[in-house]
């Protein structure tokens, strides 16, 4: 399929994630604007605050958080986990593009607000700019990442119609279509897809913190939401761009079924080969 004939087959939903980008940047804009227009008691002195990511994520007059104990986290990630193979196989399609659409809706209206306050001097610093292009890099990323979720380049010949066959004769009727190799690249292919929705949601939390954490570094005392403090670790900027870089690369392999391929046909030839050199030399 040429490049062209897979953007037509994608032109609504590449509409409504630009719908979606536009939206998040112009209320992003908008909601900005409100919140310079109610300054700070600091800002009301006639000072100028040029905030840097640092300032945000930082803080001067905060005190060190305390590790918090993730465990029931875990828990719960251990639990989701447990059912979310079944329940993508049933709304693949709504699942990718809704988390796809709120991704970039999230970004955009940081962006747009972002981008007002670097216009206004509210923000000062190469690192916002690094953020945006990062943050731009990533959403054009993700689309691709989803089409290749709903288009492998190696996939069971029944799996694009998975989630019609599963709606339609329940987890009982895959046997039928699937066989037991098909089921090995499927546990490959959604690790790819838990993949791409940790990079998402880490990018989605960075937005949020950002946005929601923007302008309490102009006040004086300022009182920290909490969603503020649930979403700073996802705020720092080098950890984002190695982790969110390494998960969505890590998605390409495992999403595409290149990773299968190789596990399944080169990886164990390696090994041998491997296996051979060390117990008898290359002689």
């Amino acid at each position: 399929m040429s490049l062209l004939e897979i953007i037509q087959s994608k032109q609504v939903d590449i509409y409504i994630s630009l719908f979606f980008t536009l939206l998040g940047l112009v209320l992003g804009v908008i909601v900005d604007s409100i919140r310079s227009g109610n300054p700070s008691p600091a800002n009301q002195q006639g000072h100028t605050f040029n905030l840097t990511v640092n300032n945000i994520i930082n803080p001067p007059d905060s005190k060190p958080s305390q590790t918090q104990d993730d465990q029931g986290l875990f828990v719960l990630i251990a639990i989701l986990t447990a059912i979310f193979g079944i329940t993508y196989l049933f709304f693949r399609s709504e699942i990718l593009n809704t988390l796809s659409f709120i991704t970039i809706f999230s970004i955009s209206l940081w962006a747009g607000g972002t981008l007002h306050s670097l216009y206004k001097g509210y923000f000062a610093g190469g690192a916002w700019f690094v953020s945006l292009a990062f943050s731009s890099a990533f959403c054009v990323l993700a689309l691709f990442l989803v089409s290749k979720a709903f288009s492998p380049d190696y996939a069971p010949e029944n799996f694009p119609y998975s989630q019609a066959i599963i709606n339609k004769y329940g987890v009982t009727g895959l046997e039928s279509y699937f066989n037991a190799q098909d089921f090995r690249w499927f546990i490959f292919h959604l690790f790819g897809v838990f993949f791409l929705f940790q990079a998402k949601i880490r990018m989605t939390l960075s937005s949020i913190y950002f946005l929601t954490a923007g302008k309490l570094s102009l006040a004086t005392n300022p009182r920290e939401p909490w969603i503020v403090k649930r979403t700073r670790k996802y705020a720092n900027l080098s950890t984002n761009i190695l982790y969110v870089s390494l998960l969505s690369v890590g998605a390409y392999y495992f999403i595409s079924g290149n990773f299968f391929m190789w596990f399944e046909y080169t990886f164990p030839v390696q090994l041998k080969s491997f296996i051979e050199v060390v117990l008898h030399g290359r002689g």
